[in-house]
């Protein structure tokens, strides 16, 4: 498990793998939420919120990353497949990675199954243990590592006979544990991590 101390409390600002080329990219936000207002109509709504959510990121960089990582995760559901949607969300990573400047971000596995997690935990009202893992992520007063350490620690402590952990999570929760030790050390996977716990954000007029 990640063996970076808690202790370690130098404030770090977000640093993104890479700055975007792209000033700012209202068509893709707007091509998102009509993405999102599909999923909406799909009666995938949770997942519809998820992807509104990117968009609440606090910069342009920051947007199209987070865009990237949702739009790449929603892909390859199989429910996104059978409501015709898959083809038009890889054109929409494509256009959004040709600005960033990147294709594939390596945290992309760490993220989606923290990200399930944090759906799953959201289907069933688990709303005490998100409020614990978004504080934990969202305390910039930490370093990246810390953050990490410490999300370790909240997640070996969901086991299934901890309060409020809803069933079969246990699948879910080893999902992101065995994958944060290779990303310990990448820079600034907290941040990413902290996308991944963003509140699923209501419709928004299309």
């Amino acid at each position: 498990m990640p063996t970076a101390s808690p202790s370690q409390t130098s404030r770090q600002p977000a640093r993104w793998a890479q700055r975007s080329q792209l000033d700012d990219a209202p068509d893709a936000y707007r091509h998102a939420l009509d993405i999102a207002g599909a999923l909406d109509d799909a009666g995938l709504d949770l997942w519809a919120g998820d992807l509104r959510s990117c968009l609440d990121a606090d910069s342009s960089t920051a947007r199209q990353h987070h865009l990237i990582l949702e739009l790449t995760r929603l892909a390859g559901m199989s429910d996104v497949k059978r409501a015709g949607l898959d083809a038009v969300i890889s054109r929409a990573v494509a256009y959004l990675a040709a600005g960033v400047g990147e294709t594939d971000l390596p945290v992309q596995p760490l993220y989606s199954a923290l990200r399930d997690l944090a759906d799953h935990l959201e289907v069933h009202g688990a709303q005490r243990w998100l409020g614990r893992l978004r504080t934990v992520l969202h305390d910039t007063s930490r370093t990246s590592a810390a953050r990490v350490h410490r999300l370790s620690r909240l997640l070996e402590a969901m086991t299934p006979d901890a309060t409020g952990v809803p069933l079969e999570s246990a699948d879910k929760v080893r999902a992101v544990l065995t994958r944060l030790p290779r990303h310990v050390d990448t820079p600034n996977v907290a941040a990413y991590l902290a996308l991944a716990v963003q509140r699923p954000a209501p419709s928004r007029a299309r």
